[in-house]
């Protein structure tokens, strides 16, 4: 009668010694552990979504930002010189009212008072 010889052992299996999975509890052990690495991996991953999302949005942000500081800038720039314009014609010229300027004067300072929350820096 020949003995099978003992089953080869790794480096690791003094550190962490092989489970006896005959038993329900240490496979039900193991069976918890492998889903805590899963949903870790998983946790990471999601980790990993939501700060591109951010820093997606965050560059959207920016780009609005910009072209809303852009709006508003051309709104001054617009109003100021329609006041300019008004300086000089005080009673309009052909085909442009005192009151269509007023009215245009109006509308820029509008848009630059709905823009004045915006940090143009």
């Amino acid at each position: 009668m020949t003995s099978d010889p003992p089953p080869k052992r790794r480096a690791t299996d003094f550190l962490l010694p092989k489970a006896d999975l005959s038993d329900p509890s240490l496979h039900i052990a193991k069976e918890l552990r492998r889903w805590i690495r899963v949903l870790g991996a998983l946790t990471v991953v999601l980790y990993l979504v939501m700060g591109g999302v951010a820093a997606y949005t965050y560059t959207l942000g920016q780009k609005n930002k910009r072209a809303l500081c852009t709006i508003r800038k051309n709104a001054e720039t617009r109003a100021a010189t329609a006041q300019q314009f008004l300086l000089k014609h005080p009673n309009g010229i052909a085909g442009i009212s005192t009151l269509d300027l007023q009215r245009s004067i109006n509308a820029y300072q509008s848009t630059v008072h709905a823009l004045a929350d915006v940090d143009c820096g």
